[in-house]
């Protein structure tokens, strides 16, 4: 995915189903201040505990989201998610620390999004915003969906 150029990425975008709802202009928007990074099996995108406004969008491969166990130093994977769905969404929103590990679980191709780029002119991109919001309301909707459904198979 290296040197690719707008229109392609364009092509890319219209294809994933978190921009369904988005405009070619928008995706031409978009295209201007989003970063395409790859990862190998093992490296590790986010640090639990750190401070970034950015949300990735897994363009190809899965990552493990890992949070720390009540003994403090032990890593216990809570999900596994994968080409199509996003994540950091929380602290792009928020500012607020990183509350888990993602690490790579094979090579994998992501979008990354800061908050910064697309802040800097808030007018001009502003629907992008609310779309994006809608975008993470959807999400953060179908992972408190699992979690309720998870918690109520424990009990049982």
């Amino acid at each position: 995915m290296e040197n690719i150029d707008q229109e392609k990425m364009i092509e890319i975008l219209k294809k994933v189903s978190f921009f369904s709802g988005f405009t070619g202009e928008d995706l031409k928007l978009i295209s201007g201040f989003m970063q395409w990074i790859r990862f190998e099996e093992g490296d590790i995108i986010i640090k639990e505990g750190t401070i970034e406004k950015t949300f990735f969008l897994i363009i190809k491969g899965k990552v493990s989201i890992k949070k720390k166990t009540w003994l403090g130093s032990l890593k216990r994977a809570i999900d596994m998610i994968s080409a199509g769905q996003i994540f950091g969404e929380m602290a792009f929103i928020t500012g607020k620390p990183r509350t888990a590990d993602i690490i790579a679980e094979e090579e994998t191709y992501v979008l990354r999004f800061n908050a910064e780029d697309v802040l800097k002119d808030e007018s001009k991109y502003a629907h992008i915003l609310v779309k994006f919001y809608k975008k993470f309301a959807e999400a953060l909707s179908e992972r408190l969906a699992k979690a309720d459904r998870e918690l109520v198979n424990l009990s049982m």
